[in-house]
C-alpha cells in the first residue's frame, strides 16, 4: 500500500486552491477584535452569492430568530464579527469540495458533518458555550482529512473503507502512515483557519486520557460526534463507542435533554444541506413513521433514556423503564421491547422477559460483555452487546428482526 510521510503531504495540500479573497480578507479583519462591523459587513457583501448563504443560515431554525433578518449590516450586528466569519469559513470549506472525486460517499460523508456541526451549536448555546459558531464550524470540518487522503490515495482508501468504517483511524495509519486527523489539521492550517479549530481537528481521535479534558469545545465536537453519527445513520468508531456515556456525560446535560436534541439535530439537518448546496441521500435518512410502541427496560437509567431517544428518533414511540416496573406493559401496550441487561442478573431480565412475552410482546435482549444477564439455553432471544453509540441501523434491524 502506498504511503504518505508529512512533508510529501504538506507539498500536495499546498497543491490545493486556497480559500477565495473575501474569505482571506474576513480571517485577517476579524484577526482584531474591536473592528467595526461595518468593515465586515463591506467585505462580506462585495460576494453577493456568499451573502446571500450566510443570511440564509442566520435564518435557519439553527438560530430561532422571530423576525427575519434581511442585510447582511442586520446579521452581522445580531451575531457578531466572529460568528459570521465562521460560518463563511463553513460554507467556503464545504465549496472546496465540490468537485471531489473519490471513494468517499459524498452525500453521507456531508449529512453526518452537517448533522454534527448543527449538534455541536445547539449543544454550544446549551452549555453557553462563548462562540456556538466555533462549535459549528470545527464539527463540520471534523473529518475533512478523509476527503484528502482519499483524493491523494483513491485507490488505498479504497482499502482503508473496505476494512471497515468503524476502524477507519487504525487503518489509515497502518495503510497511509497518517491519520485522517493530521491531514484536516494540515489542510485547515493552509486555509488558515483558526488556530483553535485546527487544534479540535487534530485532537479529536486520541485515547481515554481526554475523559479529563478541560478542553471545552473539545467536549462539545466529541459528543456532537456521537449524535451525527446517530442522526445520519453512519456507524461510530470504536473509541467513541466505548465511552460513550463519558462524552455526554461530560458536559452535564441531563439524558432527558438528548431527545429533544436528537430530534432538532434531525429536524433542521435537510433545511442547512440545503442551504450548504449540498445533496442528501434520503435513503440513508431515518424513516419517521414507523410509530410501535417499544418498551425499553434497564437498571442503568442514563442507558435506557438514551436507547429510548434513539428509537423515537427513528419514529417509534418509545418509553424507557426500570426492570421492576412490570404495571407499565399494561399500560403502554408495546409491541416490542428491549432489555437491556448491563447491570442486571439473568434472573431478574428472566422475569420480565416472561412477562413482556406473556402479553405476547416480542422481546429483544442486549447482554453486557460479562454475559452476566444471558439466560441459560435461552440463544434464541440473546442478542449481542450493543454499544451505547451504536448506529442506528443496527437496532432497526434488530426491530426488524423481532418483526418476523
Amino acid at each position: 500500500m502506498a504511503k504518505l510521510s508529512i512533508d510529501e503531504l504538506v507539498s500536495k495540500i499546498k497543491m490545493l486552491p486556497p480559500m477565495d479573497g473575501v474569505v482571506q480578507a474576513l480571517l485577517k479583519i476579524t484577526e482584531d477584535p474591536d473592528v467595526p462591523a461595518v468593515e465586515v459587513s463591506k467585505i462580506l457583501s462585495s460576494d453577493p452569492a456568499l451573502a446571500s448563504k450566510v443570511l440564509g443560515l442566520v435564518n435557519s431554525p439553527l438560530y430561532g430568530f422571530s423576525n427575519k433578518i434581511s442585510t447582511v449590516n442586520q446579521a452581522v450586528a445580531v451575531i457578531g464579527n466572529k460568528p459570521i466569519r465562521n460560518l463563511v469559513l463553513s460554507l467556503s470549506c464545504v465549496d472546496m469540495f465540490k468537485r471531489y472525486k473519490g471513494p468517499v460517499d459524498l452525500s453521507s460523508f456531508w449529512f453526518t458533518s452537517i448533522s454534527t456541526a448543527i449538534a455541536a451549536q445547539l449543544l454550544a448555546t446549551r452549555v453557553r458555550y462563548p462562540v456556538a459558531e466555533d462549535a459549528f464550524t470545527a464539527g463540520l470540518v471534523l473529518d475533512v482529512g478523509q476527503l484528502v487522503l482519499s483524493m491523494f490515495l483513491p485507490d488505498t482508501y479504497r482499502a482503508v473503507l473496505d476494512e471497515g468504517a468503524s476502524y477507519v483511524l487504525e487503518n489509515e495509519s497502518q495503510m497511509i502512515g497518517v491519520n485522517h486527523s493530521v491531514v484536516g489539521a494540515l489542510l485547515l492550517e493552509y486555509w488558515q483557519l483558526p488556530h483553535h479549530i485546527v487544534e479540535i481537528v487534530e485532537n479529536h481521535h486520541f485515547d481515554e486520557g481526554f475523559l479529563a479534558s478541560d478542553n471545552q469545545l473539545l467536549n462539545i465536537v466529541h459528543a456532537a460526534g456521537l449524535i451525527g453519527s446517530i442522526n445520519s445513520n453512519t456507524p461510530v468508531d470504536c473509541f467513541s463507542s466505548i465511552y460513550a456515556d463519558q462524552i455526554l456525560l461530560q458536559l452535564e446535560i441531563p439524558v432527558d435533554e438528548y431527545d429533544m436534541l436528537l430530534q432538532r439535530v434531525h429536524k433542521y439537518t435537510n433545511d442547512a444541506a440545503e442551504l450548504f448546496g449540498i445533496t442528501i441521500d434520503k435513503a440513508n435518512t431515518i424513516s419517521p413513521n414507523r410509530g410501535e410502541s417499544v418498551l425499553v427496560y434497564g437498571n442503568d437509567l442514563f442507558r435506557t433514556k438514551w436507547i429510548a431517544s434513539l428509537l423515537k428518533n427513528m419514529g417509534y414511540y418509545a418509553v424507557p423503564s426500570v426492570l421492576e416496573d412490570l404495571d407499565i406493559i399494561e399500560a403502554i401496550a408495546p409491541k416490542f421491547a428491549i432489555l437491556d441487561g448491563k447491570g442486571a442478573d439473568a434472573k431478574s431480565v428472566k422475569s420480565v422477559r416472561d412477562a413482556l412475552q406473556s402479553k405476547d410482546v416480542k422481546v429483544g435482549i442486549i447482554t453486557p460483555e460479562d454475559n452476566s444477564s444471558v439466560i441459560p439455553g435461552d440463544t434464541d432471544t440473546n442478542i449481542p452487546e450493543l454499544p451505547l453509540a451504536f448506529a442506528t441501523v443496527q437496532l432497526a434491524k434488530l426491530l426488524d428482526e423481532l418483526a418476523v
